[in-house]
């Protein structure tokens, strides 16, 4: 999978269920200015949606399915690292949420505790 190595599977945090990365709209893709990343994490029946908006905006826009109102946390940090907190938000009642990328590119991986108590954490992307 091309870009596979900008990927890090998890970091065990809370016990949290590990959504795996399904699709990644950049993977045999031509890079081009502008163009939107659409990336798709799973677990069980439970898929977060995420929509990355480039420069100058740098957003990320997603939302969990089925749609539930959960607290989210971005996490930021390199190999080698549990990351950092960057950004929290949470989703309304359609699962939507948005939060700001960090300044600098690094892994990023989400984080939320579904209405049911099960903790989720993606796997990390550079972002």
């Amino acid at each position: 999978m091309t870009g596979a190595a900008d990927m890090v599977e998890r970091i065990d945090r809370d016990g949290a269920e590990l959504a795996r990365l399904t699709h990644d709209s950049l993977v045999g893709a031509v890079p081009a200015p502008g163009r939107v990343r659409v990336l798709l994490f799973e677990v069980g029946t439970t898929v977060i949606e995420v929509q990355i908006d480039a420069a100058p905006s740098r957003r990320l826009l997603g939302r969990v399915k089925p749609p539930a109102d959960v607290a989210i946390e971005m996490h930021a940090g390199e190999i080698g690292t549990d990351g950092e907190i960057t950004a929290i938000a949470r989703s309304d009642a359609d699962g939507a949420f948005t939060l700001a990328l960090p300044a600098q590119r690094s892994l990023v991986s989400l984080h939320c505790r579904l209405p049911d108590g099960t903790a989720v954490e993606t796997a990390r992307v550079r972002l």
